[in-house]
Protein backbone atom coordinates (compact mmCIF):
# COMPACT_ATOMS: atom_id res chain seq x y z
CA UNK A 1 0.00 0.00 0.00
CA UNK A 2 1.37 3.34 -1.16
CA UNK A 3 1.05 5.94 2.13
CA UNK A 4 2.87 9.07 0.02
CA UNK A 5 1.25 12.45 0.78
CA UNK A 6 -0.45 14.05 -2.15
CA UNK A 7 -0.43 17.87 -2.01
CA UNK A 8 -3.38 19.92 -3.69
CA UNK A 9 -1.67 21.05 -6.74
CA UNK A 10 -3.35 24.38 -6.06
CA UNK A 11 -1.43 24.87 -3.02
CA UNK A 12 1.87 23.79 -3.71
CA UNK A 13 4.29 26.43 -4.08
CA UNK A 14 6.26 26.23 -7.31
CA UNK A 15 10.02 27.86 -8.73
CA UNK A 16 8.00 30.98 -9.41
CA UNK A 17 6.71 31.95 -6.04
CA UNK A 18 10.45 30.74 -4.42
CA UNK A 19 12.10 33.46 -7.03
CA UNK A 20 9.41 36.34 -6.23
CA UNK A 21 10.47 35.90 -2.61
CA UNK A 22 13.70 35.69 -3.63
CA UNK A 23 13.30 39.25 -5.56
CA UNK A 24 12.33 41.03 -2.89
CA UNK A 25 14.92 39.65 -0.42
CA UNK A 26 17.12 40.53 -2.67
CA UNK A 27 15.97 44.12 -3.37
CA UNK A 28 15.15 44.85 0.43
CA UNK A 29 18.78 43.25 1.82
CA UNK A 30 20.86 44.49 -1.36
CA UNK A 31 22.80 41.44 -1.62
CA UNK A 32 22.16 37.62 -3.64
CA UNK A 33 19.91 35.63 -2.01
CA UNK A 34 19.72 31.55 -2.81
CA UNK A 35 17.00 29.94 -2.06
CA UNK A 36 17.13 25.98 -0.57
CA UNK A 37 13.88 23.32 -0.62
CA UNK A 38 14.15 20.84 2.05
CA UNK A 39 10.95 17.73 1.98
CA UNK A 40 9.98 16.44 5.43
CA UNK A 41 7.23 15.05 7.57
CA UNK A 42 5.91 17.04 10.53
CA UNK A 43 5.57 14.98 13.78
CA UNK A 44 1.60 14.92 12.69
CA UNK A 45 2.65 13.05 9.48
CA UNK A 46 1.58 16.22 7.29
CA UNK A 47 3.61 16.37 4.88
CA UNK A 48 5.85 19.83 4.55
CA UNK A 49 7.93 21.62 2.48
CA UNK A 50 10.46 24.00 4.35
CA UNK A 51 12.38 26.53 2.14
CA UNK A 52 15.50 28.29 3.53
CA UNK A 53 16.37 31.92 2.10
CA UNK A 54 19.99 32.55 2.77
CA UNK A 55 22.93 35.11 1.72
CA UNK A 56 26.31 33.90 0.42
CA UNK A 57 27.91 36.89 2.10
CA UNK A 58 28.45 36.90 6.24
CA UNK A 59 27.35 40.81 5.76
CA UNK A 60 23.94 39.50 6.77
CA UNK A 61 24.08 37.13 9.98
CA UNK A 62 21.21 35.85 12.06
CA UNK A 63 22.66 35.46 14.50
CA UNK A 64 23.02 31.67 15.51
CA UNK A 65 25.60 30.06 13.65
CA UNK A 66 23.61 26.63 12.16
CA UNK A 67 21.41 29.56 10.79
CA UNK A 68 23.91 31.99 10.26
CA UNK A 69 23.19 33.36 6.52
CA UNK A 70 19.72 32.12 6.58
CA UNK A 71 17.21 35.18 6.16
CA UNK A 72 13.96 33.44 5.73
CA UNK A 73 12.82 30.20 6.46
CA UNK A 74 9.19 29.01 5.68
CA UNK A 75 7.44 25.65 5.82
CA UNK A 76 4.53 25.37 3.21
CA UNK A 77 2.08 22.84 4.73
CA UNK A 78 -0.08 22.58 1.72
CA UNK A 79 -2.12 19.45 3.41
CA UNK A 80 -3.73 21.77 5.75
CA UNK A 81 -3.36 24.68 3.92
CA UNK A 82 -1.23 26.72 5.68
CA UNK A 83 2.07 28.49 5.46
CA UNK A 84 4.21 29.14 8.58
CA UNK A 85 7.37 31.57 8.77
CA UNK A 86 9.81 30.08 11.45
CA UNK A 87 11.37 33.45 10.84
CA UNK A 88 12.36 36.49 9.26
CA UNK A 89 15.53 38.45 9.82
CA UNK A 90 17.02 41.44 8.81
CA UNK A 91 20.18 43.04 9.69
CA UNK A 92 19.71 45.52 12.62
CA UNK A 93 20.46 48.51 11.09
CA UNK A 94 18.03 47.70 8.44
CA UNK A 95 15.05 47.58 10.32
CA UNK A 96 12.14 49.71 10.69
CA UNK A 97 12.52 51.20 7.30
CA UNK A 98 9.13 48.68 6.21
CA UNK A 99 11.70 45.98 4.24
CA UNK A 100 9.84 43.11 6.60
CA UNK A 101 6.58 44.79 5.59
CA UNK A 102 7.73 44.58 2.51
CA UNK A 103 8.71 40.98 2.18
CA UNK A 104 5.64 39.85 4.40
CA UNK A 105 3.16 41.28 1.64
CA UNK A 106 5.25 39.40 -0.78
CA UNK A 107 4.64 36.20 1.20
CA UNK A 108 0.86 37.01 1.35
CA UNK A 109 0.11 37.75 -1.52
CA UNK A 110 1.67 34.16 -2.77
CA UNK A 111 -0.46 32.30 -0.01
CA UNK A 112 -3.88 34.36 -1.21
CA UNK A 113 -2.42 33.29 -5.18
CA UNK A 114 -1.73 29.71 -3.99
CA UNK A 115 -5.33 29.43 -1.92
CA UNK A 116 -3.71 29.18 1.57
CA UNK A 117 -5.84 29.97 4.59
CA UNK A 118 -3.35 31.16 7.13
CA UNK A 119 0.22 32.40 7.89
CA UNK A 120 1.24 30.73 11.43
CA UNK A 121 4.29 32.37 13.59
CA UNK A 122 5.98 31.63 16.74
CA UNK A 123 7.07 35.23 17.81
CA UNK A 124 9.59 36.02 20.21
CA UNK A 125 9.83 38.89 22.52
CA UNK A 126 11.84 41.29 20.32
CA UNK A 127 9.59 40.38 17.20
CA UNK A 128 6.60 40.43 19.19
CA UNK A 129 5.48 44.17 17.93
CA UNK A 130 6.45 43.61 14.22
CA UNK A 131 4.06 41.05 13.76
CA UNK A 132 1.48 42.93 15.55
CA UNK A 133 1.98 46.20 13.63
CA UNK A 134 1.39 44.31 10.33
CA UNK A 135 -1.65 42.14 11.26
CA UNK A 136 -1.10 39.23 13.05
CA UNK A 137 -2.83 38.16 16.19
CA UNK A 138 -2.03 36.19 19.07
CA UNK A 139 -3.33 32.49 19.24
CA UNK A 140 -4.48 33.06 23.04
CA UNK A 141 -4.40 36.97 24.09
CA UNK A 142 -4.10 35.64 27.50
CA UNK A 143 -0.66 34.04 27.46
CA UNK A 144 2.52 36.81 28.00
CA UNK A 145 5.26 33.91 27.87
CA UNK A 146 7.06 33.62 24.49
CA UNK A 147 7.32 32.74 21.83
CA UNK A 148 3.74 33.58 21.49
CA UNK A 149 1.98 31.99 18.68
CA UNK A 150 0.21 34.47 16.34
CA UNK A 151 -1.61 34.19 12.95
CA UNK A 152 -2.71 36.44 9.70
CA UNK A 153 -5.85 34.68 8.00
CA UNK A 154 -5.60 35.01 4.46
Amino acid sequence: MNHAITFPAALAPGRQQMDEISQVLEEVLGTKIDVTEFNRPVKDGVGSVVYWWRTASADIIRGKVAFQYVQLQMVFKPVVGRMQIDFLCLPEGQKRQGKGKRVLDTIIGIGRRLGYSRIDIEAIEGSFAFWKAVGFRQLDVNRTSFPQPMFYDL
